[in-house]
């Protein structure tokens, strides 16, 4: 049986880590994203059926399929940005055309924010631990003995050598 590369691990870890931090954008390319003036003119065409609220994410699913975006490509979903100050005058207009609103919580603590938060924590501990291997094994070897406690305590098996 023949012995895995030294470089696979890092391989796997690199793609699982590429797939990790990817993943959002990967679904999200799906539905278009429209701007919010645009977003309140559907909603007051009638065309939208459902809202979910993400912070300040809004996806929204319409009733019929219509050409959006750049890309003009016919879509039952589409997704916009509330305005950092907020609009007060989004949810009577919701209700009012009597589109169905969910809420749900926003995205804080995602997989991809954890890992960057550890990232630096991670990154120090694999340079002290690598510096201290380093150290560990010059140390070991320069001082002729099995290591440095040998050479401190006396019992080094160096050769004295007598001064004429």
């Amino acid at each position: 049986m023949s012995r895995l590369p030294n470089w696979l691990p890092f391989a796997v870890l690199g793609a699982l880590l590429l797939l990790l931090l990817t993943w959002p954008r990967l679904e999200s390319a799906v539905v278009p994203e429209v701007s919010y003036s645009q977003f309140k003119q559907m909603v007051r065409a009638g065309e939208v059926e459902r809202v979910v609220l993400r912070g300040e994410a809004v996806s929204a699913s319409l009733r019929a399929a219509r050409v959006v975006g750049p890309q003009d490509v016919a879509t039952l979903g589409v997704k916009t940005r509330i305005p950092s100050i907020g609009d007060p005058d989004l949810i009577p207009l919701l209700e009012q055309h009597g589109v169905e609103v969910t809420s749900e919580p926003g995205d804080e603590a995602g997989p991809a924010q954890i890992f960057f938060a550890l990232l630096p924590w991670i990154a120090l501990i694999g340079i002290y631990y690598w510096f201290w291997t380093r150290m560990r094994r010059t140390m070991g070897g320069m001082l002729g003995g099995q290591g440095v406690d040998d050479f401190l305590s006396g019992s080094s098996s160096l050769p004295i050598i007598a001064s004429a």
